[in-house]
C-alpha cells in the first residue's frame, strides 16, 4: 500500500509540473491604420488666377516707420503715418484645402517672417527689400483667426492669409513681391 501511495505522490508530482508549463501566458494586440485623402492646398477657384496674392496695395511711407497690417478679413489698419491709398484695393491670399471629409486639420507657416525684394520702379535700388510678419490664418470652417479648421462633408474648406507689411521712411519708390509658404496636416 505505501508502494502504490508512494507511486501515486511520484506520478502526480511529475505531471503537475508539466501542466503548469502546457499553460500558456499570451496577449493579443491589434494592428489599425486609418487611410486618408492627402491633403492638398490651391488657390481659392473663385480667386482670377494669378492675382492670389496678400497685396498691401499701393503704400505711401510716413515719417516714422510704420506698418500696414491687413487682416484674415481684409480690413487694413496702419502705424507710423504710414498711407494707403485706395487706388489699387488690398486682398488677403485665399486658399482652399481639399482632402478626407469631416476631419480635423492644422495649417503652420513655412517662415515667421519674409522678405519681399523690390521688382521693378524707378528709383528702385538692388538693396530695397521689406518684411512681412506677423501672419494670421482664418479657415472659413472656424470663422475666426485660428491655424486650425475642419474638411466639410465634401472634404473641402477655405482659408485666408493676413499678415503685416513693415515701411521705412526711405522706402525706395516701386513694386515688391515675394513668397511665403503655407502647410497642413491632418490632427
Amino acid at each position: 500500500m505505501k508502494t502504490n501511495i508512494l507511486t501515486i505522490v511520484v506520478l502526480i508530482c511529475t505531471l503537475i509540473p508539466s501542466a503548469i508549463r502546457a499553460q500558456s501566458n499570451s496577449m493579443t494586440g491589434t494592428a489599425k491604420a486609418e487611410i486618408r485623402k492627402p491633403l492638398v492646398i490651391v488657390d481659392d477657384p473663385l480667386v482670377v488666377p494669378g492675382s492670389n496674392a496678400l497685396n498691401f496695395g499701393i503704400v505711401a511711407p510716413g515719417t516714422a516707420a510704420g506698418t500696414v497690417t491687413l487682416s484674415t478679413t481684409n480690413v487694413p489698419s496702419t502705424t507710423g503715418g504710414v498711407l494707403i491709398s485706395s487706388v489699387v484695393p488690398t486682398s488677403v491670399a485665399s486658399f482652399e484645402l481639399s482632402g478626407s471629409a469631416g476631419k480635423t486639420y492644422a495649417i503652420t507657416l513655412g517662415a515667421a517672417s519674409v522678405t519681399i525684394n523690390g521688382t521693378s520702379g524707378n528709383a528702385l535700388t538692388n538693396a530695397a527689400t521689406m518684411t512681412v510678419d506677423g501672419f494670421t490664418v482664418r479657415p472659413v470652417s472656424a470663422g475666426a483667426d485660428q491655424l486650425t479648421g475642419t474638411l466639410d462633408g465634401t472634404g473641402k474648406d477655405k482659408f485666408a492669409v493676413g499678415g503685416t507689411l513693415h515701411v521705412a521712411t526711405t522706402q525706395d519708390e516701386g513694386q515688391y513681391e515675394g513668397t511665403f509658404t503655407v502647410m497642413a496636416n491632418y490632427n
